[in-house]
C-alpha cells in the first residue's frame, strides 16, 4: 500500500465508501490497496456497486493517462477543468438548439439499480429506450436515465440514508425548493434530485464530504428514479449564482472535514460502509 497517499482524506470518516472508491479510481489507486485500507479501518467488504465505482473512476484515470481507447460515444473534455473552481463559461456547450434525446431510459431491477451492466469501457454502449419502453421492460416499474448529452444536469442531495442524517446538506438542497423541478423519495424526504437545464457540458463530480453528487451530462451517468416523485415545478436554468452556491457549499464542507481529520476529531471507522 502506498505510504505517500493520504488515506485519511481518501477514505474519510462519515463519508460514503461508494464515493471514495470512485475518487480512488480517478487517482490511479490500485483496487487491492483500497480493499486493504477498508479492512484496516474495520469496514466490511465493499459491495459490488462500490467495486464498480472504482472501475468507473479508473476509466477516467486511464483516459487522463492515455492508457485506453476512447469510446466514440463518450466525448472527453478538451482539458481537465476543476469543478470546485470553474465558472460555467469554462465548459464547452452543446450546439445551439440541442435538445438531447428521449431515448435515454433503461429498466431497473427491484433494488432500483440498472438491469444491465453499467460503467465505463472502451467498447461499452448502454442499451437505452424511450421511457415507455423502459417501463415496459422493468419488472417492478422502476427505471433510470442516462445523463450523457442531455440539456440538463441533476444535483443529487443524499442528506438522508445509509444510517446518516445530514441536515446541513438537506438545508442547502432546500434552497432550490419552489424554484425548479425536484424529485423526492416519500420515505426519505432528505434524499432528492434537483434538475436544472443547461447548455453546458458539465462533468460528473462526487462531493462525498457534503453528501452531494453532481450528475453531469458530459459522459454516461446513471440517475436512478427509484420511487421518487416530482414536485411538478418547471425545470429552471442553471445560473452562475446557483453554480457558485454549489461550489461554495462543497468547498466549505471539504475544508471543515479536512480540519477535523487533521485535529483527529473524527474517527475513520465512522465511514459509511
Amino acid at each position: 500500500m502506498s505510504r505517500d497517499l493520504d488515506w485519511k482524506m481518501l477514505f474519510a470518516p462519515n463519508e460514503s465508501i461508494y464515493s471514495a472508491m470512485f475518487s480512488a479510481g480517478v487517482m490511479g489507486v490500485k483496487l487491492e490497496d483500497c480493499l486493504a485500507r477498508l479492512e484496516q479501518i474495520g469496514c466490511p467488504p465493499p459491495r459490488e456497486k462500490d467495486i464498480q465505482q472504482w472501475k468507473n473512476g479508473h476509466w477516467h484515470w486511464q483516459i487522463k493517462n492515455q492508457q485506453c481507447i476512447l469510446n466514440p460515444i463518450l466525448k472527453p473534455p478538451r482539458n481537465h477543468i476543476q469543478v470546485s473552481s470553474a465558472r460555467l463559461t469554462d465548459f464547452d456547450t452543446w450546439p445551439d438548439g440541442w435538445s438531447g434525446t428521449d431515448r435515454r431510459w433503461f429498466p431497473c431491477k427491484e433494488d432500483g439499480m440498472p438491469a444491465q451492466k453499467w460503467g465505463y469501457a472502451d467498447d461499452y454502449t448502454p442499451d437505452l429506450y424511450a421511457k415507455a419502453e423502459a417501463l415496459a421492460l422493468a419488472p417492478t416499474g422502476l427505471v433510470g436515465q442516462n445523463m450523457y448529452a442531455q440539456p440538463f444536469i441533476v444535483i443529487d442531495i443524499d442528506g438522508q440514508g445509509h444510517g446518516h442524517h445530514d441536515q446541513e446538506t438537506i438545508n442547502f438542497g432546500n434552497l432550490f425548493q419552489g424554484m425548479t423541478e425536484i424529485w423526492t423519495s416519500p420515505d426519505k424526504p432528505g434524499s432528492f434530485h434537483i434538475y436544472l437545464s443547461t447548455p453546458y457540458q458539465i462533468p460528473i463530480a462526487h462531493f462525498g464530504w457534503a453528501k452531494i453528487d453532481l450528475m453531469g451530462n458530459q459522459k454516461n451517468a446513471a440517475v436512478y428514479m427509484k420511487n421518487k416523485v416530482s414536485n411538478g415545478i418547471q425545470r429552471a436554468m442553471l445560473t452562475e449564482d446557483m453554480w457558485k452556491a454549489l461550489q461554495d457549499y462543497s468547498n466549505m464542507r471539504k475544508a471543515r472535514r479536512d480540519e477535523e481529520i487533521i485535529r483527529g476529531d473524527i474517527d475513520a471507522r465512522n465511514n459509511v460502509c
